[in-house]
């Protein structure tokens, strides 16, 4: 599995279920690398705020299989955390929110980070990854974000 992200000089990711800052170039990327394999995988607290992305399935990871109150797709399915231990699943791109990066990173082999080069209010905050990940590659840089990713060549 990889990992995408966009944080802000303080790690904040988040603010009030919605993402504090406008970068388009960044959103155009987020969707180029996510439509490579069509798949993700996120909480549901960040599936109820941005919903069914086009053209990809969405995996929400809950622990509630019985969730009501969000719309019937064929682009989704709720699974429990457990799904992601049992076997690698190099074809899903985790993609937030804090919970579940803190839960599945260890079963990540690659992250990419948007580091947004501002400061935002935020309530939402990307945990500490950077020990898991020790191979560092800016493949980005721009006025307003560099995009870094960041590797693990040992599988977890």
């Amino acid at each position: 599995m990889k990992a995408i992200v966009a944080m802000e000089l303080n790690r904040g990711i988040g603010y009030k279920g919605k993402i504090p800052w406008y970068l388009p170039d960044d959103f155009k990327w987020f969707k180029q690398k996510t439509l490579e394999t069509k798949k993700l995988v996120m909480g549901k607290e960040t599936f109820k705020s941005v919903g069914v992305l086009k053209d990809r399935f969405t995996y929400v990871l809950t622990t509630d299989l019985t969730l009501t109150g969000l719309p019937s797709f064929t682009t989704y399915r709720y699974i429990r955390p457990e799904f992601f231990k049992s076997e690698p699943h190099d074809d899903i791109w985790l993609c937030g929110g804090a919970k579940a990066y803190q839960l599945l990173l260890p079963y990540c082999t690659e992250i990419f980070v948007t580091h947004v080069l501002d400061e935002y209010e935020s309530d939402t905050y990307m945990p500490p990854f950077e020990d898991m990940f020790p191979n560092q590659e800016i493949i980005v840089e721009s006025k307003n974000f560099w995009i870094v990713k960041y590797s693990n060549p040992i599988t977890p």
